[in-house]
């Protein structure tokens, strides 16, 4: 593949793991003379997340057009860590992405599902994405991209038995139609020499998107309300009869971490204000559904937010902190909107969740739309400008899924 820069290249695992205060971090970068090719990071001693591309770099430091030596498939490392068999050193806590993962259920997931979409022929193609990203940017993401080819399974075997999982299903297969399609593509201009790793972000965002959807369906569902899935062409989800879709972003990077350290003087309200105003595309969304669910976990402003609620919860007055704790309660805030959507017909909720060993979803109080285009009217005028102030968390290439 050829290797272009600079070209703006999409965030999907957010820049941010959910570790709790106190735990000693130890983060351990796999390099020599070639450069980085990989990571260990290891919390308490115990190693949490571990992968290693060596084998896939040259001595001068090239990229080789390495074949896996045995079959892609899940393995287990032990009772927390699971890893790709075929790859060196590859390994992630599995339980960091839902309390309820265990290698044993993302292997059976994989079993039952993994055929809907090619996941063995997907891992060496993300592989390459994130060595090219280690080496043309200097960028490497805690998390390795083929993560979500070891999540997504399990997230399909825990929706099994959600209503309207067979017709999400047909949805999957179709999208995986679409990636044997992309792939054979890709496999054709890699042998003319004019294949590129960009041309993987448009399945990963879709990887992505739906892993997104499966995880608030089977957390919604977790927090006592009726759940199913949509029928085609209509809205995503039904949450005790409301129509709802979820939307993810997807923001944009040259390779510069998205900073999100909010600045001196800075009040929550002034990151909620900021949050609320990543929220987009709810014209689209509010077609068919009553409630819009908006992943803003990757954006910079999204991970701005959950640390100022974290903050506020550990070190707030009693009043703050018990507003905090409310919203990293996904049961409150859900119920929350159901009562807002039977009053204001349409709401908003915003949401940030991310990956370690204290994940929880941040949400803030919902939105009713007719107040959020209150909230988008009052900033019109002014532009963007009123928010130059926090240039340095909130990312200058945003989009949208």
């Amino acid at each position: 593949m050829k290797r272009r820069i600079p070209a703006p290249f999409k965030v999907f695992r957010p820049l941010r793991l959910a570790i709790a205060k106190g735990v000693k971090e130890e983060l351990r970068w796999r390099n020599d003379k070639r450069g980085v090719y990989g990571i260990e990071l290891r919390l308490d001693g115990r190693s949490c997340i571990d992968f290693d591309f060596s084998d896939w770099i040259a001595e001068d430091g090239t990229i080789r057009r390495l074949l896996p030596t045995e079959s892609i498939s899940p393995i287990q490392i032990d009772d927390f860590q699971v890893g790709i068999r075929g790859i060196q050193a590859s390994s992630i806590t599995a339980k960091w992405y839902d309390t309820t993962f265990t290698p044993r259920l993302i292997i059976e997931g994989w079993r039952r599902h993994g055929d809907l979409i090619p996941f063995d022929e997907i891992v060496p193609n993300l592989i390459y994405r994130d060595i090219v990203l280690m080496h043309d940017y200097r960028y490497t993401c805690i998390l390795p991209s083929w993560d979500v080819s070891l999540t997504l399974p399990a997230y399909l075997l825990l929706c099994e038995d959600i209503p309207g999982f067979e017709a999400r299903l047909s949805d999957v297969t179709e999208l995986g139609d679409q990636i044997r399609k992309s792939l054979k593509d890709i496999s054709a201009r890699r042998r003319r020499g004019k294949a590129v790793y960009q041309n993987l972000e448009l399945f990963l965002e879709k990887l992505h998107a739906l892993e997104d959807e499966l995880s608030l369906a089977l957390n919604v569902l977790r927090s006592g309300c009726d759940v199913r899935f949509g029928e085609r062409g209509g809205p995503d989800l039904y949450v005790n009869s409301i129509p709802c879709e979820q939307k993810s972003r997807f923001p944009m990077t040259d390779g510069r971490d998205i900073e999100v350290r909010v600045p001196e003087g800075f009040t929550i309200v002034d990151v909620y204000r900021l949050f609320v105003l990543e929220v987009k595309q709810t014209k689209r969304a509010f077609r068919k559904s009553g409630i819009f669910f908006n992943n803003l976990s990757r954006t910079g402003a999204g991970m701005a937010y959950t640390e100022a609620v974290d903050r506020e919860r550990k070190k707030g007055k009693p009043a703050s902190r018990g507003i905090a704790e409310m919203q990293t309660s996904l049961r409150v805030m859900i119920h929350l909107a159901l009562d807002l959507q039977k009053e204001w017909g349409k709401v908003i909720v915003p949401y940030t969740r991310y990956v370690g060993p204290d994940s929880r979803y941040t949400i803030p109080i919902p939105i009713p739309l007719t107040k959020y285009q209150e909230v988008m009217e009052l900033e019109r005028p002014h532009g963007r400008n009123r928010s130059s102030p926090t240039s340095s968390f909130s990312d200058e290439h945003q989009a949208s899924s």
